[in-house]
């Protein structure tokens, strides 16, 4: 009875300690967007829910908390100011070590003004995407090459010599910090070629606080709770 005791109230504890860190739900958030090194625009979010379960598994739920518009001046005629509208965000799982996600997507559209605020070039993007896009309109041809969610390090390179294997245009770079509370960094982004322009690139950042991003230890810890109570039921069949 006394070893029955024992196998019960160490299994007990090691999940609860285990449970306690193995989810976090997210608690803040906030996406900036910058375009060619211009300045960054940040969106703090509003209503963004999500869960950190550990270092290699986190979600980011759908819905629209990061929706807005904003619209800032740029000093390089003939644009005047460019204005960038985030809509709604799907579903995303982020995976991996670093976390990736592909179908974490953002809807945003980034529009370049020229002076009396006519439109001169307008860039959809899906931030997260992985699909190029080609738009042919009013006599402008946008290609856009671009790149997934990462924690890791982000290399934007010219799409010209191909994805990936061109020279390095601009590098940004994700981060976990583990712990509670934690946080995920994701950076993505995308290489812009225009008929109205010189080549550019945009990244976008997405910084996720959550209660907690498990520690390596605390999630080997709930599998050993598990163990515990999983040797115990085998103990007992050989009685």
């Amino acid at each position: 009875m006394r070893r029955l005791f024992l196998y019960l109230a160490a299994g007990a504890a090691a999940l609860c300690l285990g449970a306690s860190a193995h989810a976090g739900a997210l608690t803040g958030a906030s996406l900036t967007f910058n375009l060619g090194g211009a300045g960054d625009i940040v969106f703090p979010a509003t209503g963004v829910t999500g869960t950190s379960v550990s270092l290699t598994q986190a979600t980011v739920d759908a819905g629209s908390g990061f929706a807005g518009t904003v619209t800032t001046p740029l000093a390089a005629p003939p644009a005047s100011a460019l204005s960038v509208v985030i809509g709604a965000n799907t579903l995303g799982n982020l995976t991996g070590d670093p976390l990736t996600s592909t179908n974490l997507l953002v809807d945003l559209t980034s529009t370049i003004l020229g002076f009396g605020g006519t439109p001169l070039i307008v860039v959809p993007l899906a931030a997260g995407s992985t699909d190029p896009v080609e738009i042919n309109e009013g006599g402008v041809t946008v290609n856009i090459y671009p790149y997934g969610w990462t924690s890791g390090v982000l290399n934007i390179t010219d799409a010209t010599d191909g994805m990936g294997g061109g020279a390095p245009v601009a590098t940004a770079t994700g981060s976990i910090v583990q712990g509670q509370p934690g946080a995920i960094k994701l950076v993505s982004g995308a290489y812009i070629e225009t008929s109205l322009a010189d080549p550019t690139y945009t990244v976008v950042t997405l910084d996720l606080a959550f209660e907690s991003v498990p520690e390596p230890t605390m999630v080997l810890l709930f599998g050993a709770g598990a163990a515990v109570l999983g040797g115990f039921a085998w103990r007992k069949r050989q009685v």
